[in-house]
């Protein structure tokens, strides 16, 4: 069976051979034959080849994709770097972006958990929430909320800027605005 995507002559579509392409734009399962992954975007899943139950949406979401199942990228490159890591959401421009590894994360929005590479467990919410971080069980809410962390375990920082300062202090709690103390 063939759609017309465009609205111009001759260009047909086959709804029963993998992927569509509307207006550039990759609409099915992404890279391989793997069912049970949904994608749209412009090379969204673009390197996968055995990861399973991914949702990709946004250009260049979960592009480097290998293996990793379970990931959920929402936005311009969410997930980008991903390739092995399962179980992570990321939502907005470029969260989680350079994730490769790490596992069991959730970032909501933009740059949130960006550097993050192996780090496995961390939560974050807020524009350049975690932004630097690299380290797992971190939890941070809020405008740049634990920012400058890299090496740092089991810190809260709940606020704008909450933790802002720490890079290698762990199991801290900070609630509030600019609270930024460290141990």
């Amino acid at each position: 069976m063939s759609l017309i995507l465009d609205g111009s002559s001759g260009t047909t579509g086959n709804l029963a051979n993998g992927d569509l392409q509307v207006n550039g734009v990759t609409v099915g399962k992404g890279a391989s034959t793997v069912q049970y992954n949904t994608v749209v975007g412009i090379t969204a899943l673009n390197a996968n080849t055995t990861g399973t139950d991914n949702t990709a949406v946004g250009w260049r979401s979960l592009y480097s994709n290998t293996s990793g199942s379970e990931n959920s990228a929402f936005g311009l490159n969410a997930l980008w770097t991903n390739t092995t890591g399962t179980d992570n959401t990321g939502i907005g421009t470029s969260a989680l972006g350079s994730n490769t590894t790490g596992s069991y994360n959730t970032a909501v929005g933009r740059l949130a958990s960006y550097v993050n590479s192996t780090g496995s467990n961390n939560s974050s919410i807020g524009y350049a929430a975690l932004q630097n971080n690299t380290a797992g069980n971190n939890t941070a809410v809020g405008y740049q909320a634990s920012y400058s962390n890299t090496t740092g375990t089991a810190n809260i920082a709940l606020g704008v800027q909450a933790l802002y300062s720490n890079t290698t202090g762990s199991d801290n709690i900070a609630i509030g605005s600019y609270r930024s103390e460290e141990h």
